[in-house]
């Protein structure tokens, strides 16, 4: 089982993605999600937990699922449904629910932190294939324990293998929740959390976000509607990240970015809008300053940003897909700010990530 990252960009015009799932704390699907994201809309709420300071803990959570799961149970209550969004095409249709068997899986999930179970990738993983009845008996798959820029880097890794004929279908996606006393304790006494007596933190939440990857060829034989084109990947690594005590003036985001628009050879071409996972903390937003310093004639202008973790908190490791369906329900309901959308994630650690997404 492969994992992690490497520093590299992958070109690809011909790789679509088929399907998108999503579940968040406003929305039990992906296209309410999508509309909420839209409508500016949060749930941000307090919590029976309290922070450091005896304030009660402000959270993203999905009310939808019992507040009683915690661990591997929670985690589960929030990737099956989207995983089975993702796939709802094949689920459907009896000709093509024989596919299944043929889904490679490339799943993100956070990395190693308090609260969090050893191994927990490969639970997820092996509950995904009993609960979906998808057995990737010998297929490719991974588990990429790498936080926000694990789903990003998952599509990276499905070119590879859609490209070189080794996969036909993958899925590939995230999960994450901070649902937890002792990640939540964790996140408090690294002056992480968002509250009153801080403002540079975050909101924690939890979500799932799944998309299904083939080639246009592949659609084109099953009579299958692309909902987006990937045209790149971009991968990096920051030297300082937060987790370092150096200091970064965004040198692993700059890369990162730089390999996804290098595909664009002139100066007419350009990423239309980004959207980012960028999470209310002033690390996160300084660094893509940096970047973007350095990338600006490569973006549209003015440049249009969006970072949904104002309206759902921080997803984590589900991020970078829930951000890619953003990008196509506003393509599907007409309020997209053009055909190129770039995405990027940035994870606690060094892994940076970053998709260029054309409108089908």
């Amino acid at each position: 089982m492969a994992l992690g990252s490497a520093k590299y960009n992958i070109f690809s015009q011909n790789i679509c993605i088929l399907g998108c799932g999503a579940l968040t704390a406003i929305g039990c699907n992906s296209s309410m999600t999508a509309a909420s994201v839209r409508t500016n809309l949060s749930r941000f709420k307090e919590s029976y937990m309290i922070d450091r300071v005896g304030e009660p803990i402000l959270l993203s959570m999905a009310e939808f699922i019992g507040e009683e799961l915690r661990g591997l149970d929670r985690l589960m209550a929030l990737a099956i449904p989207a995983a089975r969004e993702a796939i709802d095409a094949l689920l459907k249709d009896s000709s093509l629910r024989s596919l299944l068997p043929a889904i490679g899986i490339s799943l993100g999930v956070p990395s190693s932190r308090p609260g969090l179970e050893n191994n927990i990738g490969e639970s997820i993983l092996s509950h995904l294939k009993s609960k979906l009845s998808i057995s990737f008996l010998g297929k490719k798959q991974c588990v990429i324990p790498t936080g926000h820029a694990s789903t990003l880097s998952g599509i990276g890794k499905a070119i590879d293998w859609i490209s070189s004929g080794d996969q036909e279908l993958v899925l590939v996606g995230g999960v994450d929740s901070y649902y937890d006393a002792d990640t939540l304790d964790w996140i408090d006494r690294t002056k992480r959390l968002h509250s009153e007596a801080n403002k540079d933190g975050f909101i924690p939440g939890e979500g799932a976000g799944f998309c299904l990857l083939a080639s246009l060829d592949f659609a084109m034989r099953y009579r299958l509607k692309p909902l987006a084109i990937i045209l790149s990947v971009g991968l990096g690594e920051e030297p300082h990240p937060l987790t370092s005590n150096g200091i970064c003036i965004g040198q692993g985001m700059t890369s990162c970015l730089r390999r996804a628009l290098s595909i664009f050879k002139t100066r007419d071409e350009v990423a239309d809008w980004t959207i980012c996972d960028m999470n209310g903390e002033s690390f996160r937003s300084m660094e893509w300053v940096y970047a973007y310093l350095r990338t600006g004639f490569n973006h549209k202008d003015p440049l249009e940003i969006w970072h949904p973790a104002d309206c759902y908190g921080d997803i984590g490791a589900a991020s970078g897909a829930v951000l890619v369906y953003i990008a196509i329900a506003a393509w599907q309901r007409g309020y997209a700010r053009g055909d190129n959308a770039l995405i990027w994630t940035a994870s606690n650690g060094k892994e940076r990530s970053a998709v260029l997404l054309k409108k089908p």
